[in-house]
């Protein structure tokens, strides 16, 4: 009778710990499959021989959503659309300077692939594309 009683009472517990995780999300349990619109300056990203700059290098997102950007490194960066080599046009989005710690963020509103740079570093580049 005690084995039966223990038994009920855990699977009592599990099956109300599994209708908790599959509630909206509304206890704050992180969604492994939410997607991040962070890029992140990679520390060390102003040495051209790093393997990494911005990560990820390109990222895909929805019109309307907007990417963060986070200096990681211990230098000053931007993120300016275009390439090194653009045109002298004003570009569509400059961070402007981004100290190390800190952060910028840009929306998105228009489908595209919008290719960007350090201007500080022009070596570092990335992608945004917006379907």
């Amino acid at each position: 009778m005690k084995i039966v009683l223990i038994t009920t009472t855990l699977v009592a517990v599990l099956a109300i710990g599994l209708i908790g995780i599959n509630n909206n999300n509304s206890n704050n349990i992180p969604n492994a499959f939410a997607q991040e619109n962070t890029v992140s300056i990679a520390a060390g990203s102003s040495n051209p021989s790093a393997t990494e700059f911005y990560v990820p290098s390109e990222i895909a997102v929805s019109p309307g959503t907007t990417v963060t950007w986070t200096n990681d490194d211990s230098t000053i960066h931007t993120v300016v659309e275009g390439g090194p080599q653009s045109s002298g046009a004003t570009p569509a989005f400059d961070s402007s300077i981004i100290a190390p710690g800190a952060t910028w963020d840009n929306t998105f509103d228009t489908a595209g692939e919008f290719n960007y740079y350090c201007n500080l570093h022009p070596f570092m580049t990335g992608k945004v594309t917006v379907s």
